[in-house]
């Protein structure tokens, strides 16, 4: 038996961009649309201040679980368009995408992944820039370290490898 499905919360504010998204993509015959206009069919709509604040929405930064497995590192729920990391961006019009729009933290979302299993998502914690920004710092940091390291020019007087 399936657990029953957790109540969705969306911004009004996000209602027409996620229904032109969809349109265009039921248009297209997209084979994730059906499940993410359902999703949209029926969540509850609030004004935003209304909106619970450890509600995922678009754009949000999210740690989350599929089935029982450990957190998955932060993403980016993102509109299709505005994709472009797949490591660091989940489209809202993936099954898994569609399925964590609109949930609050530690519910759980069951969802029919890509090979038809069926799965589970939670979750786990909604990233603030707070959160984001020292990580996307301490990533800067690392790569502009390393490309940043000198590299000891050549002794003029080594004429070098010696043959054997």
């Amino acid at each position: 038996m399936f657990p029953p499905l957790p109540a969705l919360f969306l911004s009004a504010s996000q209602m027409p961009p996620l229904l032109s998204t969809v349109r265009a993509a039921l248009a297209e015959r997209h084979p994730n649309a059906p499940f993410l206009m359902s999703e949209l069919q029926r969540a509850h709509v609030c004004a935003p201040e209304a909106l619970p604040a450890d509600t995922i929405a678009m754009n949000d930064w999210v740690h989350f679980n599929v089935d029982w497995d450990s957190p998955n590192r932060p993403c980016q729920l993102s509109y299709p368009a505005d994709c472009q990391d797949d490591a660091k961006q989940l489209s809202v019009l993936t099954r898994l995408g569609a399925a964590l729009l609109g949930l609050r933290i530690n519910d759980r979302m069951p969802f029919i992944d890509d090979d038809g299993v069926f799965r589970l998502v939670t979750p786990m914690e909604r990233l603030s820039f707070k959160t984001i920004l020292p990580l996307a710092r301490r990533q800067r940091r690392a790569t502009h370290n390393f490309s940043a390291q000198r590299v000891p020019s050549p002794d003029p007087h080594d004429s070098g490898p010696d043959a054997a």
